[in-house]
């Protein structure tokens, strides 16, 4: 991770997300992964956040 710095502060913060689909059924694969990885790339750009990774498991997705 890199050191970010505002007037006033150097930080360096990171986010571990997790989350998965109801029950944890398996669906989160092909053409669903696919979009739910560009879905996530827009917001991120949208917002100006930084996704360091994205790791898209059929039952669960990991963001940092």
């Amino acid at each position: 991770m890199q050191v970010l710095s505002s007037s006033h502060a150097k930080h360096c913060l990171g986010y571990h997300i997790v989350f998965c689909p109801k029950y944890r059924h398996q669906v989160l694969e092909g053409v669903i992964e696919i979009e739910l990885k560009r879905i996530i790339g827009e917001v991120c750009k949208t917002y100006e956040w930084l996704l360091h990774s994205i790791e898209v498991m059929p039952d669960h997705v990991h963001l940092f």
